[in-house]
């Protein structure tokens, strides 16, 4: 799942969705933020540790994919 940030209320998505969808058992969930051209990937697991920020240009794997590509 990818989310934008929303420029008129960053926090909601920053914060608040990403605690919301942690909560939820969503896999893997990124943050596009366009304030800054970067995204925050890959978001996984229960706590949504933080590995990178991204710009435009870097190469941001899915570790999602990477797992299911190996079990295939």
């Amino acid at each position: 799942m990818a989310k934008a940030v929303r420029t008129d209320d960053p926090t909601r998505d920053l914060l608040t969705k990403r605690t919301d969808h942690a909560e939820a058992g969503i896999p893997e969930y990124r943050i596009v933020d366009p304030r800054f051209a970067t995204v925050t990937a890959p978001l996984t697991g229960d706590e949504y540790a933080e590995p990178g920020v991204f710009a435009c240009g870097d190469r941001a794997a899915s570790l999602l994919l990477a797992r299911e590509a190996r079990t295939a």
